[in-house]
Formats: C-alpha cells, sequence, structure tokens
C-alpha cells in the first residue's frame, strides 16, 4: 500500500489528536478520583465525627442530670431533671443506631462501638438503684452506686474518644489521598501536554518538508523547461507519492521533448539544404530542359520524404501534449491531497476547541469542590462551638461541686454523704473539661487540614487555567501547520501554471511544423506538375523557386524556434 501525501497528513494529526484525547482522558480520571475523595470526606468523616461528639455531649449531659437528681431537694425539680436524663438517654440511643448503620466501614471501628456501648450499658445500668435511693434519701447507697459507674463512663468516654480519633485519621487519609491524586495528575497532564505539542511541531515540519522540497525541485525545473531550457538533469525524488509520480511523469516529458526538438532541428536544417539545391535546380532549368524532369522528380521525392519527418514530429509533439496533460493531471491530485490537509488542520484546531471546553469543566469542577470542603470547615466551628457549650456546663457543675461541698461542710456529721457526691462531682467535672479540651482540640487540627485542602484545591484551578493556556499553545501549532498547508498549495499551483505553459509552447511548435507540413506538400505538387509539361517547365520553375525561397524562410523561422530550446 502506498504512502500517500493524505496518508502522511492523516497520520500525523491523528498522533496529536490520540495524544489529546489522552490528557482529556488522564484529566478527567484524576478530577473523578479527587471528587471522591471529597464526597467521602463530606458524607463519611466529617458527619461521623460530629455525631461522635453529639453522643459525647449526651452522655455528659446524662450524667450531669443524675448529679442534680441526687443534689436536687426539689421534688419537681426532680421530675424535671429524670425526663430530662431520660431524653438523653434517647436520643443517645437513637444517634449510636444511625452511627452503626450508617458510618461503620471496617471491624476495628466496630469493635470499638461495641465496646463503648457495653460500657454505656454498664455505666446506665445503675441508674434505676441511683434513683430509688435517692428517693430513699439513702445518699450513702446513692454515692456507692455513682461511685461504681465512673469506671464505666470513663471507659465509654475513652472509647469515644479513639472513634473520634480514628475517624479523623480517615479524614486526613482521604484529604491527603486527594492531594496526592491531584499531584500525580498535574504531572501526568504538563508532561503529555508538552509531548503533545512537540510531537504536532515535528509532524508540521517533517510532512512540510516532505511535499515542499519535492515541489521547489519540480518548480524549477519546469520554469527552466518553459524558458527553453531542455538541460534540466533527472530530479532525484524518491517520494513514493504522488509527488513521486510527478517527478517521473516530468521527467518522461523532458526526455521526449528534448528528442523531439533534436530531431526538429535536423530535419529544420534538411529542409533548408533541400530548398537551397531546389534553388539551384530552378536556375540550371533553362539550358537543361531534358533534365528537368529527372530533377523535378528528385525534389518531389525529397519533399515527400521530409513531409513524412515532419509528420513523425508533428506526432511525436503530440505524445509530448499528452505527457503534459499527465502532468496537469498528477499536479491536479497533489492539490487534492493539499486541500484534504487543510480540512484536516480544521479538524484538529477544533478538537483543540474541544480540549479547552472540557478543561473549563475541569476548572469548574474543581471551584465547586473548594466551595464543599469550605462547607466542611464550617461544620468544624459548629462542632468547636457545640465543645464550648460543654465546657462551660463543666465549669457550671465544678462549681456547684464546690458549693455543695461547702454545704456539707456546714451540716456537719450529716453533710458526709453530700461531701462524697460534691467530691464525684467536681471530679466527674473535671474530666468533661479535660475531655471537652482534647475534642476541641481534635476539631482545631481538623480546622487546620480543611484549610489546608482549600489552599491545595486552590491551587488545583491555578494548575488547571496553566493547563488551559498549553492546550491554546498546541491550537496555535495547528494554526502554524494550516499556513504550511497553505503555502505548498500555492506551490502546486505555480507547478500547473509552469505545466500549462510548456503544453502551449508545445502546440507553438506543432503549429509551425503543420504550416512547414503544408509548405512542404504544396511543393511536391509544383515539382510533379513541371515534370508533367514541359513546355510550361520555365513558368513552373519560376514558381517552384518561389516556393523554394518560401520554404527556405520557414526553415529559418523554425531554426530560430529551435535555437530558443538548449538540448
Amino acid at each position: 500500500m502506498r504512502f500517500t501525501i493524505g496518508r502522511k497528513i492523516l497520520t500525523g494529526f491523528l498522533i496529536v489528536l490520540f495524544l489529546l484525547a489522552i490528557v482529556s482522558g488522564i484529566s478527567v480520571l484524576k478530577m473523578s478520583d479527587m471528587g471522591q475523595e471529597a464526597v467521602s470526606i463530606e458524607n463519611k468523616w466529617m458527619p461521623s465525627v460530629k455525631t461522635l461528639a453529639t453522643m459525647q455531649a449526651d452522655l455528659y449531659d446524662i450524667q450531669h442530670s443524675l448529679l442534680e437528681i441526687i443534689l436536687e431537694n426539689d421534688d419537681q425539680k426532680i421530675v424535671q431533671y429524670q425526663s430530662k436524663m431520660n431524653d438523653s438517654i434517647a436520643e443517645l440511643k437513637t444517634i449510636q443506631r444511625k452511627y452503626t448503620s450508617a458510618y461503620t466501614t471496617n471491624d476495628n471501628e466496630r469493635t470499638f462501638l461495641k465496646q463503648f456501648i457495653d460500657s454505656e450499658e454498664q455505666y446506665l445500668k445503675s441508674f434505676p438503684e441511683v434513683i430509688q435511693a435517692r428517693k430513699g434519701n439513702d445518699f450513702i447507697t446513692a454515692n456507692f452506686l455513682i461511685s461504681q459507674s465512673i469506671p464505666h463512663f470513663n471507659q465509654a468516654m475513652n472509647y469515644l474518644s479513639q472513634l473520634i480519633s480514628f475517624n479523623d485519621s480517615g479524614s486526613n487519609l482521604a484529604t491527603g489521598s486527594s492531594i496526592q491524586t491531584f499531584k500525580s495528575g498535574r504531572i501526568f497532564v504538563i508532561v503529555l501536554s508538552i509531548i503533545t505539542i512537540l510531537a504536532g511541531v515535528g509532524m508540521a515540519f517533517i510532512i512540510s518538508r516532505m511535499i515542499s522540497i519535492p515541489l521547489t525541485r519540480v518548480t524549477t525545473a519546469a520554469e527552466r523547461l518553459a524558458n527553453g531550457d531542455l538541460t534540466v538533469q533527472d530530479l532525484i525524488i524518491r517520494n513514493k507519492d504522488e509527488l513521486g509520480d510527478l517527478a517521473k511523469s516530468f521527467h518522461h516529458m523532458t526526455s521526449n521533448l528534448r528528442e523531439i526538438m533534436y530531431q526538429v532541428g535536423i530535419h529544420s536544417e534538411m529542409v533548408a539544404a533541400s530548398s537551397e539545391e531546389l534553388t539551384a535546380s530552378a536556375d540550371q532549368t533553362s539550358s537543361a530542359s531534358e533534365h528537368v524532369a529527372l530533377h523535378a522528380q528528385n525534389v518531389a521525392t525529397d519533399v515527400h520524404k521530409q513531409v513524412l519527418d515532419l509528420e513523425d514530429s508533428k506526432n511525436t509533439i503530440g505524445e509530448m501534449l499528452e505527457g503534459s496533460k499527465q502532468i496537469v493531471i498528477r499536479v491536479q491530485e497533489t492539490s487534492s491531497a493539499v486541500n484534504q490537509a487543510t480540512q484536516l488542520s480544521l479538524n484538529g484546531n477544533e478538537s483543540i476547541q474541544a480540549s479547552m471546553k472540557q478543561m473549563d469543566i475541569i476548572h469548574s469542577s474543581v471551584e465547586q469542590l473548594v466551595e464543599i470542603v469550605k462547607k466542611l470547615g464550617e461544620n468544624s466551628i459548629e462542632v468547636g462551638k457545640i465543645i464550648n457549650v460543654i465546657t462551660d456546663i463543666a465549669s457550671q457543675t465544678n462549681l456547684l461541686a464546690l458549693n455543695a461541698a461547702i454545704e456539707a461542710a456546714r451540716a456537719g456529721e450529716h453533710g458526709k454523704g453530700f461531701a462524697v457526691v460534691a467530691y464525684q462531682v467536681r471530679m466527674l467535672a473535671d474530666q468533661t473539661g479535660m475531655s471537652a479540651k482534647q475534642i476541641s482540640n481534635l476539631v482545631t487540627n481538623n480546622q487546620f487540614e480543611t484549610q489546608k485542602a482549600i489552599q491545595s484545591m486552590e491551587k488545583n484551578a491555578k494548575e488547571v487555567t496553566e493547563g488551559m493556556f498549553i492546550i491554546n499553545d498546541a491550537g496555535k501549532s495547528f494554526m502554524h501547520i494550516q499556513e504550511a498547508v497553505k503555502s505548498i498549495e500555492i506551490q502546486t499551483e505555480e507547478v500547473s501554471a509552469a505545466v500549462v505553459q510548456m503544453a502551449a509552447g508545445a502546440e507553438q511548435i506543432a503549429s509551425s511544423i503543420a504550416i512547414v507540413i503544408d509548405l512542404a506538400e504544396k511543393s511536391a505538387a509544383n515539382t510533379q506538375s513541371v515534370s508533367g509539361a514541359a513546355e510550361e517547365q520555365l513558368a513552373s520553375m519560376e514558381e517552384i523557386n518561389a516556393s523554394a525561397t518560401a520554404l527556405s524562410t520557414m526553415a529559418t523561422e523554425l531554426q530560430n524556434i529551435i535555437s530558443k530550446f538548449k538540448v
């Protein structure tokens, strides 16, 4: 299969378009991975941390309500605290079920959650007995039961802290994975974009050289041929395409034209010599009438021979004209291939515009991801506010325990039970404050990581913009390719014009030979008429002399025309 000009240009464009498709595909895949990581942070890790913080707050509320029931003397308020405590327990159970069904993803997390639920149930198990002892004013028993439940409470809070740390680590891993995906995607896009641009420029340069160099050689040779220089050397063009066929046809035409001019020159000299001989014979007819017929017959024979030779020359020029037509056809085929290359360059430019639109879509996706991560940061701020409320509750509880200890000291022996309760309340308040501080630190760290993710997303948007500029440069390269193909089209038109001019010159030569043939035939007819009537020989010889003079003039003109060509 021949590797024609159209196939060469098509191959170059297909390679560039293939590389562009790879760039677009990798960009879309990387952005899809980043989007999945962001969705994981928004739908799993942040809601799970918020849910665990709510569970922790509910557990503190339950403990606070139980202590208020022990310390309160107003039965109506005791009922209110007990109702509040039951509501907190119900809410805690609901949130536990929601977390279990929606956010547990692996065995370690399920193990921590199960241990938390077991510790929580052990802690809540003693509540009915504590309330019953309080109703009977048995503060010693109530204090004993509370002191036994405190380890279960601490264990439950510890497991909650581990769950929060686990989910915070998962969020950090998702954020790091998203950033790593962006970095690797950016490197792939930049490298492949540079390769695509270099490949496009290289293919344009190679294809333009493969077409322009042979066309330039053919154009130069055709101009020399049109100016009459038939010493043009053979064109060495090894292309196995339309340009190679054009060079072979041009070489064949040049050889035929050189041979025709050589034969025409020889025959024109022979015609001139014959005309001179004919004139000399006419001058001698008056003294040798008996030789008139013989000389006239010889002249007729010679003229007839020249007519045959000139007809051969005319046929050869006809073949040359056919060769010129073949060259014109080849040039037209080359022009068609160039037009196809122009259309392909336009299609490549349209593909570049489509890639730029795709980069705009990616840029919009990055901006949406930035907004999502900012929203996650705002949720972290809300969690921080909840922790502040818990810290305030712990401070108030500590103050209440201090007041209870003072009142117990005033009561003396009867206030010892209250003193123990007040001590336990202060201890729980201190633990609450420490846990709230730990959660606050975790939320602050999460806010810091979220801010880093926002900065990374904004940097992603900037890199996508740079990728848009790179693809725009590739579009400019396609415009340069289109201009190079246009230049080739102009050179092809020049070759076609030169070949047409050369064909016109050949037609002029054929016309001159036809005139010479006509004159030669007339001379032959005149010579035959001389041999038929001796009494009219003088008059006929005058006509022969005139015809010979005209033939000599035509031969001279033909030699002048042939002298324009360098053989």
